[in-house]
């Protein structure tokens, strides 16, 4: 019964809680977006693009996990989530934010809401922390094709393994 009520309390992203394993997330994602949609990296990383989220679309969603080592056993655990999207207009970028806000606000608690003055742009980055953790960011930046864009991420993290295993 105890474990039950602890897992209940766990986050859960797209069906998935925070914890889960990769083969069981894999699966899970596989179902939702169709296997050739979801890309694996090793023991550590799924992603998927170009997803329909909570009734917006995502530019992409990764999933990260820790890793594990008991014995000659390896075991994941989804610790970190990030649901992206980038915008060329703040107007746009700033009513994605406003959505995710509500959404995420009727749902959890907030924590802190923090505005940092970002290089480049008249409007300042904004990021809103969840008792939760979870956290809600727009900011301004520069992709990896060098372009400068708004981003709206949605960011859940969870630590499954502590810093004394090596693995």
């Amino acid at each position: 019964l105890f474990s039950t009520v602890t897992m209940a309390q766990r986050l859960s992203v797209l069906g998935i809680e925070m914890g889960t394993s990769i083969e069981k997330a894999e699966k899970i994602l596989n179902e939702r977006y169709g296997e050739f949609n979801v890309y694996r990296t090793g023991n550590i990383k799924l992603s998927v693009y170009d997803a329909l989220v909570g009734g917006s679309e995502f530019a992409s969603i990764v999933l990260e996990f820790q890793c594990a080592r008991y014995g000659n056993a390896t075991y994941t655990y989804l610790c970190d989530v990030e649901i992206k999207k980038n915008f060329s207009e703040y107007s746009s970028a700033k009513s994605m934010f406003n959505t995710w806000e509500g959404k995420l606000t009727a749902k959890y608690n907030i924590e802190d809401i923090q505005e940092y003055k970002n290089n480049g742009g008249v409007h300042n980055d904004i990021v809103i922390y969840y008792k939760e953790g979870l956290m809600l960011v727009l900011s301004y930046g520069e992709s990896k094709g060098g372009d400068m864009f708004w981003y709206v991420h949605v960011n859940y993290h969870e630590n499954f393994v502590d810093d004394s295993n090596d693995y």
